[in-house]
């Protein structure tokens, strides 16, 4: 997919299902790429209906257009029943990103996110919801390429499928940096080693926690083991077994 221009963007967006009636084209924004040397060029167009709002935006790399992601923010759709279930969403997304996966890659792993309103807990009265506290039903499919049968993670492809009509409403297209060579992982330490590493950093606490859901509280508080995070973010260095402290 390529776009190179407002119109180019209008034209694919219509070729991928999504409705512009009504769409007011916004700007043009120039950013810089997850890539290094790279900056991404998005396009954007809203709604004016007060009502029942609506957003899209599509972003392309610059200079040789090639679309990236696209997100669609579609107020219509909330509190709408679910008509496609997550095996037919699920087929669609994979439908999808088959024609745009990188050359060569043959294996991904596949993490479904369900819809928001699927992630409410059991206590939660979903009849005292408003409309607004009812997200529309998306189901979001993440495929992280695999190299020697691991997930390499800050390079992945995702779909988002409106589970009101099916079609694909966002999708990004993050594939790997072909000059970046892997580790290689047959000398990785064992897991149990990086399990003590991680909790001598982050040792486990009790606490109390009383869940709440868009005002809705919880039947009672709970009492819960929580890790203490004391070293910022970070990560053990499979290799090593040692923790890297990216930032305190």
């Amino acid at each position: 997919m390529v776009v190179r221009n407002q119109a180019e963007g209008l034209k694919l967006l219509s070729e991928l299902g999504i409705i512009m009636n009504g769409m007011n084209f916004h700007h043009v924004h120039e950013s810089e790429s997850h890539f290094v040397g790279e900056k991404n060029v998005s396009y954007s167009w809203g709604s004016d209906n007060d009502q029942d709002q609506k957003y899209v935006n599509l972003c392309t790399v610059e200079g040789t257009g090639e679309v990236e992601s696209v997100y669609v923010q579609d107020d219509s759709s909330q509190g709408k029943e679910v008509k496609i279930s997550l095996v037919d969403a699920r087929l669609r997304a994979q439908q999808f990103i088959q024609k745009y996966l990188q050359k060569g890659q043959t294996e991904v792993q596949i993490v479904v996110y369900p819809s928001y309103s699927e992630m409410a807990p059991d206590w939660v009265d979903k009849s005292k919801l408003t409309k607004e506290e009812m997200p529309d039903a998306r189901i979001s499919f993440q495929f992280y390429p695999l190299h020697q049968g691991i997930p390499v993670r800050d390079s992945n492809y995702s779909v988002v499928i409106d589970q009101t009509n099916g079609k694909v409403v966002q999708f990004s297209l993050q594939a790997m940096d072909p000059s970046v060579t892997l580790p290689d992982a047959q000398r990785v330490v064992a897991a149990e080693a990086a399990k003590q590493e991680y909790l001598k950093n982050n040792p486990l606490q009790l606490a109390y926690i009383w869940p709440e859901w868009h005002e809705q509280k919880g039947p009672a508080p709970y009492l819960v083991y929580m890790p203490y995070i004391s070293v910022g973010w970070s990560y053990i260095d499979a290799l090593i077994g040692k923790t890297i402290v990216v930032e305190e």
